[in-house]
């Protein structure tokens, strides 16, 4: 498993929620939509996620995507990416 990023290594579904609506429509009952079912399914989800689908702000989440792997990608990051240009995934500091 080091061998890769991935923390998680047991048998699992992906869920990825998308909300959509037209240009000038009010987008609160398609938020509201997607965040019922997040909630909804967040009992049954493991910790973390999947480490493309995380944001800038779900850096809680990250070190459990990455598991065991987070140093180690952390002292990747900062040797290749000290500047901090690719930082759609943050890694915990």
């Amino acid at each position: 498993m080091e061998a890769t990023a991935f923390g998680i290594r047991q048998p699992h579904l992906m869920v990825e929620i998308l909300a959509a609506w037209e240009p000038g429509h009010d987008p609160s009952r398609h938020l509201a939509w997607a965040d019922d079912i997040a909630t909804a399914l967040k009992p049954h989800a493991l910790p973390g996620g999947y480490p493309n689908l995380l944001g800038p702000n779900d850096a809680e989440q990250i070190a459990h995507a990455y598991g065991a792997n987070t140093a180690r990608l952390r002292a990747a990051k900062s040797h290749y990416d000290p500047n901090g240009v690719f930082a759609a995934i943050p890694l915990p500091g």
